[in-house]
């Protein structure tokens, strides 16, 4: 779950093609996730996401919440195994 502060473009393209690849690491670990994703601005996803963000930052205003169906994980990290997919 993504929670949209300032996603609008990403919202925008979202509602016109809901696959989506995301990339995470941390050193030189790495790992994209690509799936189907819905936006949701009401319900209990969209809850939980506000109140993590709210307790991090009162500040904010969430909008909604990117929840992604992953399809296939793949490895983004540097060696012999980059661009493989993960069972």
């Amino acid at each position: 779950m993504l929670v949209d502060n300032f996603m609008k473009k990403t919202v925008d393209n979202i509602a016109v093609n809901p696959n989506v690849a995301l990339s995470v690491w941390k050193d030189k670990t790495g790992y994209q996730f690509k799936g189907t994703a819905k936006i949701e601005t009401s319900g209990a996803n969209f809850e939980n996401g506000k109140e993590m963000v709210l307790k991090a930052n009162p500040k904010r205003n969430p909008k909604g919440v990117v929840i992604v169906n992953v399809d296939s994980i793949f490895s983004t990290s540097p060696g012999p195994e980059a661009g493989k997919k993960l069972e």
